[in-house]
């Protein structure tokens, strides 16, 4: 769905595909935690609905974390300093985005 509306508004593609991974990971994270909370409060005798909460704010705060790093590497920046990516994936990262180009006619990259 992100991938989706980001070609829908013209989003750049490196901005796309860092957000829509982004999703992806935020996506996994909330369905572990929100499987393995639960189970894990009954195994221990609380009461698992409690644990609702719980799952609500860890991932806000983990949403806000796995975007901005995620982000980070993808386009290009770890921690405020650059990353230096191998000259292969660059090339790899330069067709990728030429593709993408002549495909969809969005060249803002």
């Amino acid at each position: 769905a992100g991938l989706g509306r980001a070609v829908i508004f013209q989003t750049p593609f490196p901005e796309s595909v860092a957000i829509s991974v982004a999703l992806y990971f935020i996506v996994i994270t909330a369905i572990t935690m929100g499987v393995a909370l639960p189970l894990g409060m009954q195994h221990i005798g609380i009461d698992p609905a409690h644990s609702a909460t719980t799952v609500a704010v860890v991932m806000d705060i983990l949403g806000v974390l796995i975007t901005v790093q995620s982000c980070s590497l993808i386009l290009g920046r770890f921690f405020g300093m650059p990353l230096k990516l191998p000259d292969e994936v660059e090339e790899d990262l330069d067709i990728i985005c030429r593709i993408w180009c002549n495909e969809t006619g969005i060249c803002n990259i």
